[in-house]
């Protein structure tokens, strides 16, 4: 490939102002590529790296005699770097991360956040994962309470880059071109939507936007849509949609949602996805019971057996257990307390079962029962079969926890062994 190529005459004579007639011809490059810092990426064999650095050094001094050493300074901090994935910015002063330039992408292009979602929901391979013994931590209506309380951080970023835009422009036509930048093709609604903000509506725009009651109503829709669909609580397209259906600012998007679109586009719906499952310990708080007013629904058929499917998980002290009996489940040693998990948050009404225990093991006489916000003690029998009748309220709540409690100092507990029947647990839906 390198057969009758044209040389450059010797001796050297040549600067950036002459012509060269003689040497090699390169294609036209697109100047809208190019710009006053240029990120050029090779990748050469060992030789070829040693080749032209050799060229840059015996050539550089001679066509540029005012700037070789500089050129040649920048050209062996990028050899030097090679494989790190790092490089030297256009100033020479700085040594820059590729991750750097990846994260900024993904933080910035909506194409490369929307291409990274669908990875994430849909992995590819036959989706066979290892399923856990427990559920996540975060895997509460706490937790997506928390986590969809705090993803309005995100909207609010969204309509703030919107009105960045609208206090910059001093004509409406000023607007166009950033806004369409920013959010892409817009529609004439759209666009008479932002006209509507910067003619008259951006100051009303925006104390509704940081109203208190604007994030929780957001919030309390996107959880109620994740926490309907059941476990595992994920967030979906379809719940961010039903959140940001709730933003009305002026009082007509129930007819007409432009405003929402806007906002919608603005923060970026894998974005949103992405900070909502980011989501840790510390978001996590029952605020939802006041905030959302969940309400009880029509009712479910009872539970009357352990394994039933609407029953995803029961743990004692933190340990999962494997339901090997229809007619009730056997806990080990230091069993208490019991965690009872569902498919989806229900409303209770009522639980009952029969507690016993094998004529060697000894148990509690109270139970605290807990289901949201209901709470109760209940006693029994510590000695034969005993019925365990508890009224749950109408408490909202994904769990039942079941925990022993010793009130009699003069009584031992080595809880060794117990059983608890089949259960007859009462519940409607939360809605």
């Amino acid at each position: 490939m390198y057969q009758n190529r044209n040389r450059l005459p010797y001796p050297y004579s040549y600067t950036t102002e002459d012509t060269y007639p003689n040497g090699v011809v390169v294609g036209a490059v697109d100047p809208s590529t190019r710009n006053d810092c240029n990120l050029v990426i090779l990748q050469l064999t060992d030789e070829v790296l040693h080749n032209l650095t050799s060229a840059i050094q015996a050539g550089a001094d001679l066509i540029y005699p005012d700037q070789w050493q500089t050129v040649m300074d920048w050209w062996a901090y990028a050899a030097q770097l090679a494989n790190t994935g790092r490089f030297v910015n256009c100033e020479g002063t700085e040594i820059l991360s590729i991750c750097d330039l990846v994260a900024d992408c993904i933080r910035n292009d909506l194409n490369v956040q929307q291409a990274l979602n669908e990875v994430i929901e849909f992995p590819p391979g036959n989706g066979n994962f290892p399923v856990p013994s427990q559920l996540s931590v975060t895997d509460t209506l706490d937790c997506v309470w928390g986590a969809s309380f705090s993803t309005f951080e995100i909207v609010l970023d969204g309509w703030n880059s919107i009105k960045a835009i609208l206090e910059a422009a001093t004509e409406f036509t000023d607007l166009i071109s950033p806004l369409s930048e920013r959010l892409g093709w817009l529609t004439p609604r759209q666009l008479e939507i932002a006209e509507l903000l910067f003619s008259t509506g951006l100051a009303a725009a925006d104390v509704y936007m940081n109203l208190q009651s604007t994030q929780d109503d957001w919030a309390c829709a996107l959880f109620k849509c994740i926490v309907k669909a059941g476990r595992p609580y994920t967030i979906t397209d379809e719940c961010l949609l039903s959140a940001f259906a709730t933003l009305d600012p002026f009082g007509v998007l129930s007819e007409d949602e432009a405003f929402v679109d806007l906002i919608y586009t603005a923060a970026g719906p894998s974005t949103l996805k992405s900070f909502w499952r980011v989501r840790s310990d510390d978001d996590c708080n029952n605020d939802w019971r006041t905030v959302c007013n969940l309400t009880c629904g029509d009712p479910v058929d009872d539970i009357v057996t352990w394994d039933d499917p609407r029953i995803i998980e029961i743990t004692a002290n933190g340990v999962p257990i494997t339901v090997t009996s229809s007619s009730g489940i056997v806990f080990p040693s230091g069993w208490s307390p019991i965690v009872v998990q569902f498919d989806k948050p229900y409303c209770g009404v009522g639980f009952r079962t029969v507690v016993s225990r094998s004529s060697t093991a000894q148990r509690p006489q109270f139970f605290d029962h807990e289901f949201g916000d209901e709470t109760g003690t209940t006693q029994i029998g510590i000695f034969g079969p005993s019925d365990y009748v508890v009224n749950l309220n109408n408490g909202v709540s994904d769990r039942l926890i079941i925990e022993a409690t010793n009130p009699a100092d003069d009584v031992t507990f080595g809880w060794q062994l117990a059983n608890i029947a089949n259960p007859g647990i009462n519940l409607n839906e939360a809605d």
